[in-house]
């Protein structure tokens, strides 16, 4: 499904298709020569990937001042780009400052696998994750709730277009629990938790914008990763943006 796309992509970049050059993608979101490849290079290689393909998307619907809202399974990536994307030379990757151009991305822990919990009567969504083992309660294994099984409990995820089965007593058992030990109803808790997922990368993207000197209403949102389209129009209705491209 993909290979008209990477065709295309090869296309508008004037690259000769039959040719046997390798090439990889950097963290500034350009394209190298592999045997030229630092590993230096690659570090933020897959999310610069992202920008340069909701670059790529907009521009196919005249959108060339983009927001690109990359939510996945453990966060969520921001980043703005008009034309291009906005780089920067110094990056902190775990312990190491790496000295090379990379896509200016805001990371937040926020993601469909982000734990759903009531603390001192107060609702949160992450940092913490589910990860993939024991994953959100939905998958049962015994994980707590989390954003996706709130949207699953929403009607906002369906269990036939996920790569593995979602069970949804689980997801109402853990959401039941939570309600049980608050005393909140089971709308209300649903209602939070979305609410609270929105606003975190609402925030996430006005660092990139509003913080920068941009508003973020004279962007189009492009959303992709695996929750992307679930959260998109939460996210662009509290920030004003009234264009979404998913």
């Amino acid at each position: 499904a993909l290979a008209p796309v990477m065709r295309a992509f090869i296309d508008d970049l004037g690259l000769d298709r039959s040719a046997s050059q390798v090439l990889a993608m950097t963290s500034g979101g350009g394209l190298v020569d592999a045997s030229d490849y630092r590993p230096s290079e690659s570090l933020l290689s897959g999310p610069a990937a992202g920008v340069v393909g909701a670059i790529a998307t907009a521009a196919r619907s005249d959108a060339h001042r983009i927001v690109g809202f990359d939510m996945g399974g453990t966060s969520t990536d921001v980043g703005r780009a008009e034309g291009m994307a906005d780089l920067r030379d110094v990056t902190r990757v775990g312990s190491a400052t790496v000295r090379t151009p990379c896509v200016d991305l805001h990371t937040i822990a926020a993601g469909g696998g982000s734990v759903c919990r009531v603390v001192e009567g107060r609702l949160e969504v992450g940092p913490e994750s589910a990860g993939a083992a024991p994953g959100p309660a939905c998958f049962g294994a015994g994980g707590p709730l989390t954003v996706t099984d709130v949207n699953l409990l929403l009607g906002r995820a369906d269990p036939a277009r996920f790569g593995v089965p979602l069970i949804l007593e689980h997801a109402d058992a853990a959401l039941a629990e939570i309600s049980g030990a608050t005393g909140r109803s089971r709308q209300d808790l649903l209602d939070g938790f979305v609410a609270l997922a929105d606003e975190r990368m609402a925030e996430a993207i006005r660092t990139v914008t509003t913080r920068q000197g941009a508003d973020p209403m004279e962007h189009t949102l492009v959303a992709f990763g695996g929750a992307g389209g679930q959260h998109a129009c939460g996210v662009a209705a509290r920030l004003g943006m009234t264009k979404v491209i998913i």
